[in-house]
């Protein structure tokens, strides 16, 4: 039997924002959780693979909690691209 596995393609910037603000939303967020510029640098980390995204995303709210901060900025961002990737 052949295994066949789901390709992830890449999605525009506009979107991962988008839809990582719906599903904070949908989670119970009331206010913006992510800056733009911080979602804007996961996007071209990662190359615009959903996968990618999330785990960085979920990784930088864990550190963003260990901070007692309300909203994940860039200076967050750039810790968790440098801990997955050893860049940035």
């Amino acid at each position: 039997m052949q295994v066949l596995r789901k390709r992830e393609l890449p999605v525009i910037s506009w979107c991962v924002v988008r839809v990582r603000r719906n599903h904070l939303k949908v989670a119970g967020a009331t206010h913006r959780v992510f800056e733009d510029e911080a979602l804007e640098q996961v996007y071209h980390a990662t190359k615009g693979v959903p996968r990618k995204i999330n785990l960085r995303c979920t990784h930088a709210l864990l550190s963003g909690a260990a901070e007692n901060r309300k909203v994940v900025g860039p200076a967050i961002i750039k810790r968790v691209l440098n801990d997955f990737d050893g860049t940035l």
